[in-house]
């Protein structure tokens, strides 16, 4: 079978409806790259990048790393969220500033902006959080 290319592709049906650990398909590749001794040819059998493939045979048995979120990151998000409820109001140069006075972390607007969205806290709550108040 051709692709826009011009480079012919053989497909194995079997490899791609079974679902495989990581490991096993790491494993595979090697094996494939065994008998063909081209990463190109073996990343387009599996349908992944040559770069993965070369990943892969370099570090055949690595996992992706889980990075779990810093003690610093809650507490950043727990200033965050108190500077919000004490001033709704409040911008994010403003919060910038506060997180650097009070745990001397220097976060960019766009991170805050993250952050806040990620609390579900923005200017169109605003009027529902007055609302409630009153």
């Amino acid at each position: 079978m051709k692709n826009g290319t011009g480079r012919r592709h053989i497909f194995f049906p079997n490899v791609y409806t079974t679902i495989m650990h990581p490991i096993d398909r790491r494993r595979l590749a090697t094996h494939v790259y065994s008998i063909l001794r081209s990463l190109r040819k073996t990343a387009i059998l599996l349908q992944v990048g040559h770069t993965t493939v070369h990943r892969w045979l370099k570090y055949p048995e690595r996992k992706k790393y889980h990075r779990e979120p810093s003690k610093q990151t809650s507490h950043v998000v727990q200033l965050i969220r108190t500077a919000v409820a004490n001033d709704p109001f409040i911008t994010c140069s403003r919060l910038q500033s506060v997180v650097k006075t009070c745990i001397d972390v220097e976060l960019s607007r766009g991170l805050i902006h993250s952050v806040l969205k990620t609390i579900r806290t923005s200017h169109h709550w605003i009027p529902s959080q007055l609302e409630s108040s009153r």
